[in-house]
């Protein structure tokens, strides 16, 4: 089982990485600005560390396990052993780009990321003014305070993983419903943190422990719509990732834009839930969207037209990402 589940694994652990990582920047980003050398030294810290990251990704990085300088036989023998095909039969398949670009479930996914990244990159950009316009943080302060969600994030990401993982396995639910679950809470949960938040004003404690809230329920969203390009195509989830992704980033664009449109005194409590409400209006109807029409069924279009590529079996794929217990027809929308 620990080898069918090793891809599940290995993207809920990169997820980790990246709240991991935005509470590290946030902080030292605070404590940074508060030097000598000012609100620059955290560009060129970030520079340096985007540089030294890429030396290591191309001393470390490799394209398969074969060719990979560092790992042992034991562990390329692993790895392999969890794969259905090859670097290079994957370079066979032919993508079925009509049948994506015209598939709900996908556009659910679709829907759902540039949602999300809507709230997430609102919060993570625009959060930092309101802690020190409207709640009076010094910069200092301020980025302890605006890593304190991520941190919580990260934590809640382990409990939420495991339980997701166990209804799974368990059979409690259909994988469809198990995902449409854990998106509406992790995206429906922070809409009502947000319009919440909005009518908090300057109370700091209570506006910080909802801001603590919003981020941290987002988690669930891992367990959603960030892990169903698995479910829905296997040998082409790099394909939807990708797709959905490029979509995403324009939300995180708009959103600190539109902000800036509507925040004109940065101080003002009035402008701030306005802010927070169109947020939260984005996220629930991006939920809504995705238990509309979300699915967790493998997808028709994603066996290979190709004859000579080898195709795992429905069960197989299902099994490969945690989810081989009880998958199950759906009766309703939500278990659709």
């Amino acid at each position: 089982m620990k080898k069918k589940n090793l891809k599940l694994n290995l993207l809920n652990m990169s997820r980790l990485s990246l709240q991991f990582g935005t509470v590290i920047t946030l902080v030292g980003s605070g404590i940074l600005a508060s030097t000598r050398s000012g609100w620059p030294s955290i560009y060129y810290f970030s520079g340096a560390f985007g540089i030294f990251w890429v030396i290591l990704w191309l001393s470390l990085g490799s394209e398969s396990p074969d060719t990979h300088r560092l790992i042992t036989r034991s562990e390329r023998n692993y790895i392999k052993s969890s794969l259905t095909q090859t670097v290079s039969e994957k370079k066979n398949l032919i993508t079925p780009w009509k049948e994506i670009f015209t598939s709900m479930p996908v556009w659910a996914v679709t829907i759902s990321h540039a949602g999300h990244n809507c709230g997430f990159w609102l919060l993570l950009s625009e959060m930092p003014t309101f802690i020190s316009s409207v709640l009076k943080f010094d910069i200092k302060s301020d980025g302890f305070v605006s890593a304190l969600p991520y941190l919580a994030m990260w934590l809640c990401q382990f409990p939420v993983t495991y339980f997701a993982d166990y209804m799974n396995k368990k059979n409690v639910t259909s994988l469809t419903f198990s995902r449409k679950f854990w998106n509406t809470l992790g995206m429906s949960g922070g809409a009502l943190g947000l319009v919440i938040l909005g009518y908090m004003g300057d109370n700091a404690n209570a506006a910080i422990c909802m801001y603590v809230f919003v981020v941290a329920i987002g988690c669930c969203t891992n367990v959603g719509f960030n892990i169903n390009h698995l479910d829905l195509a296997p040998n082409y989830a790099g394909i939807l990732m990708g797709f959905t992704n490029a979509v995403a980033a324009l939300g995180g664009v708009l959103a600190p834009t539109v902000c800036g449109f509507i925040v004109h005194d940065q101080t003002s409590v009035d402008e701030w839930r306005i802010v927070f409400t169109l947020g939260a209006a984005i996220l629930f109807f991006s939920s809504i969207f995705y238990i509309i029409f979300g699915s967790a069924e493998v997808q028709s279009w994603n066996e290979p037209k190709n004859e000579n590529v080898g195709v795992r079996s429905f069960m197989q794929m299902k099994t490969d990402y945690g989810s081989s217990a009880g998958y199950t027809s759906p009766s309703s929308s939500f278990g659709k």
